[in-house]
Formats: structure tokens, C-alpha cells, sequence
């Protein structure tokens, strides 16, 4: 499903010469709460596809609508939390924010495929879940861009270059 997620998950942030430590504590948390929404994807994946084979659409549907509420809540968490005023802060925050949304995204189209009554109703569903899938390089990218780019602006390195990825 969401092939590219555990965003930040194994991310060996190393501070090299940080003239901000408020910006590079602001990346650790970051990584922190990806870390968080990643165990909880790698959780719900796994149960999706038994629960898509076996045909256990209850299941499904109770599975996604908790894990959607779960990337809500973290979400807000983390938009409710001060930005420090450091170059690149903003951008790094939203786009982190962008990406959990695509993700809850994912999980409401897997809910609303679920409860779909008609095979014609499911079949357009799941046509919309491959079309979302298929955009999150693109969606990653974007985070992993704001990532590098508030790690250069704010004199630490992110090992490897970038976020890096379980999937």
C-alpha cells in the first residue's frame, strides 16, 4: 500500500557543526513522531491485505477507521506544535503535514472501499487507491526535498542524504 512510508524511520540524524540546536531538536522530534505513524502503517498494512483476501470487510473498515483517526491525531499534534524560528522550519513542518495527509488519505479510500455496496462502487475505489499509490514517490520526494533543505540550512547532515525508508 503506502510502499515508500515509514518515513524517517531508521534516520541516523548526526550533527555535525548545529549553530541551532532548537532546529536540529525540531528534526529529532519529527523523526520521533514518523517513527510512531510508521510502526502503526507497517501495523494496519499487514492486517489490510489478510483482511482483503479473507473478504472481511468489517474488519477492514474498522482497521483503516482507526488508523485514519490515528494519522488525524498526529497530524494536529504535530501542527499544534511551535515551530522554532529557524530557516526552513515552516516549510519542513508543512510538508511533513502534507505527507501524513496523503497517507490518512490512502486509509479513508481503503475505509470508504470497505463499505462500498456494488462491485462497480469497489472497482472505482480501488482504481482511486492505485492512482493514489502511484503518487507517493512524488509525495515522499517533497518531504525528503524540506528535510535536506532545512538540514542544510541549519548546518546539520541527515546520514545517507535523506529520509530514508523501510519500504
Amino acid at each position: 500500500m503506502i510502499k515508500s512510508f515509514t518515513l524517517l524511520i531508521l534516520t541516523a540524524v548526526l550533527l555535525t557543526s548545529c549553530s541551532n540546536q532548537d532546529a536540529f531538536n525540531f528534526n529529532e522530534d519529527l523523526i520521533a513522531r514518523g517513527d510512531s505513524i510508521s510502526n502503526i502503517v507497517n501495523s494496519v498494512d499487514a492486517k489490510m491485505t489478510t483482511f482483503l483476501i479473507q473478504n472481511k470487510m468489517d474488519s477492514l473498515e474498522l482497521v483503516t477507521t482507526n488508523a485514519e483517526k490515528k494519522v488525524i491525531d498526529l497530524m494536529l499534534n504535530i501542527q499544534n506544535k511551535p515551530t522554532p524560528n529557524v530557516k526552513g522550519a515552516t516549510d519542513y513542518k508543512k510538508a511533513f503535514i502534507n505527507y501524513l495527509g496523503y497517507v490518512k488519505s490512502l486509509f479513508s479510500l481503503y475505509k470508504y472501499y470497505s463499505t462500498a455496496k456494488t462491485e462497480e462502487s469497489k472497482a472505482d475505489f480501488l482504481k482511486r487507491i492505485e492512482e493514489k499509490s502511484a503518487k507517493n514517490q512524488e509525495w515522499y520526494s517533497y518531504l525528503v526535498a524540506a528535510q535536506a533543505y532545512y538540514a542544510k540550512a541549519n548546518n546539520f547532515r541527515v546520514s545517507g542524504g535523506s529520509i530514508n525508508s523501510k519500504f
